[in-house]
């Protein structure tokens, strides 16, 4: 099978091609026409209708269900019980999120830092400049947008996750670091953060904090455009471009703002105050077994 699932810059759908490699090679090829639909909200009216489809753990959220699951569907498991009833599955068809299977894969011994760290969501990352508001309040920053191992590493490490992104809560809960859902602004999908907790046990109860953008939202995507209508028209970008602020150099930088401080000390506020979360260790490991199971599953279906 060939992976299938959303190219965007967020670590959670970047995890697809750095997982499943390592856990399943004698499954994947690049030229076969069939798929294999696992980690994302990727359950849609989106997915070809016409190659073979192997669902492992993906969910449901974004766009239309899929118009028809006939026999080119193998289910072998959604997210969480809010995907299997959308799609009509028995319940037995929810199992987790894949990407707890993260835990299984042997990983190298890092020095916690003791220290909290904040994940946006990988839209929410352009609008501001997270690294300089989290250092205004001793607060590690982890950029969506870095490299899978990068992301996994600076969770591993750190003493409290506070997230947007729920591929942040997921893998900090796996690696047993305790976890705030926050939410700010309108792209966070709600439907997929109840199945996933729902998966878990867990209630989902963010907290919230104020959009805030460079000025305001039309300036902000304004501003997105220009950076990749620069990087892709010239070949000078990089001497205006500079990719650690997401936004143009120079005059083009933010001013410090009284919101900016005001979101910092709130972030701060969140991390002191509120009562984090973190599944049951039981539950974890039975998820986690199961995956185990239902994946050695496909190696056999596909080794047939």
């Amino acid at each position: 099978m060939q992976l299938y699932f959303s190219n965007s810059r967020n670590f959670g759908d970047a995890l697809n091609a750095w997982m499943w490699p390592k856990l399943i090679p004698e499954v994947l090829a690049s030229d076969s026409n069939d798929l294999f639909v696992a980690i994302g909200t990727l359950l849609n009216d989106k997915v070809p209708a016409e190659p073979k489809k192997a669902v492992f753990g993906s969910g449901v959220g974004y766009g239309d269900r899929p118009a028809v699951i006939d026999d080119r569907w193998k289910i072998y498991c959604v997210r969480g019980p809010l995907s299997a009833n959308t799609l009509g599955l028995n319940p037995d068809m929810a199992v987790t999120d894949p990407a707890a299977l993260v835990s299984v894969l042997p990983h190298s011994e890092l020095a916690p830092t003791g220290r909290v760290a904040f994940i946006p969501h990988w839209r929410s990352a352009n609008y501001w400049d997270w690294d300089g508001l989290c250092k205004s309040v001793n607060i590690d920053y982890i950029n969506p947008e870095w490299e899978v191992s990068k992301v996994l590493d600076r969770i591993r490490q750190s003493r409290l996750v506070v997230t947007e992104a729920m591929h942040g809560a997921i893998l900090a809960d796996c690696y047993r670091v305790p976890w705030i859902p926050v939410r700010m602004y309108e792209h966070i999908l709600d439907y997929k953060w109840l199945d996933w907790c729902a998966s878990m046990n867990l209630e989902y109860q963010p907290e919230t904090l104020p959009p805030i953008y460079f000025g305001n939202r039309r300036i902000a995507i304004r501003l997105l455009r220009a950076r990749q209508y620069i990087k892709s028209a010239s070949s000078r970008a990089e001497s205006i471009y500079d990719s650690s602020w997401g936004t143009l150099r120079s005059g083009w930088r933010r001013v410090v703002r009284e919101d900016d401080i005001a979101i910092a000390h709130q972030l701060r506020t969140i991390s002191e105050t509120v009562n984090p979360t973190l599944s049951s260790e039981s539950i974890l490991d039975d998820r986690i077994s199961e995956l185990q199971h239902r994946l050695d599953m496909l190696r056999a279906d596909y080794a047939r």
